[in-house]
């Protein structure tokens, strides 16, 4: 225990994202640096990339903790650290609350408004992975943000070349479940151009 009260932000962060990235799913101790981060006093201090970082971590490792999911969600909610969300935080941390289902209308909504300010997705040229990832945990969220799943598309038509046939059939797929059927046989069609090469 004192030991874990002197592990920071950063260093539980770090943590968690090496063990996840080598699959090692230590449960105990991810279970006390759960109950860590949680924690009133550390918990205001995570960034929106600490945020992120840790929640992919532990869907990675597929370690539910609820007290944890919903700091985390009430802390990436406040305005200053919503507005540092990067496209790949946004992406990371809407596909880690879906996995587990701890997502809410009010963050997926949130989320979005982040990633469709000016500087996020409009300026930027996220890859057909992203653009899938985004797309797949709002459908599988079941929540329908159609300013959002838009401008995926639009970013997607630019660089359609690049789109895997895998790839393709998921943002396609997302728009179907969605409800936004025209939008996918349109983003199919452009897809499968002659000048495509994606498949």
């Amino acid at each position: 225990p004192d030991v874990m009260q002197k592990v920071t932000v950063q260093g539980l962060a770090n943590i968690v994202w090496a063990f996840a990235n080598l699959g090692c799913c230590h449960r105990p101790m991810l279970e006390a640096l759960a109950q860590h981060a949680a924690s009133p006093g550390l918990m205001e201090q995570f960034s929106a990339q600490a945020i992120s970082m840790t929640a992919w971590a532990y869907a990675t490792l597929n370690v539910k903790d609820c007290d944890l999911l919903q700091a985390l969600a009430q802390r990436a909610m406040e305005p200053k650290v919503l507005e540092s969300f990067t496209l790949l935080g946004v992406a990371n941390f809407a596909s880690a609350m879906v996995h587990f289902g701890s997502q809410t209308p009010e963050l997926m909504d949130a989320l979005a408004a982040r990633a469709l300010e000016p500087g996020v997705l409009p300026r930027a040229t996220p890859s057909p992975v992203l653009i899938c990832k985004i797309a797949t945990a709002y459908r599988l969220a079941g929540h329908r943000h159609d300013a959002l799943l838009q401008a995926l598309v639009h970013q997607a038509e630019g660089q359609a070349s690049s789109f895997t046939k895998p790839e393709a059939q998921d943002l396609e797929l997302a728009l179907e479940s969605l409800g936004m059927s025209e939008m996918g046989r349109g983003w199919n069609a452009v897809w499968q151009m002659p000048w495509s090469v994606g498949s």
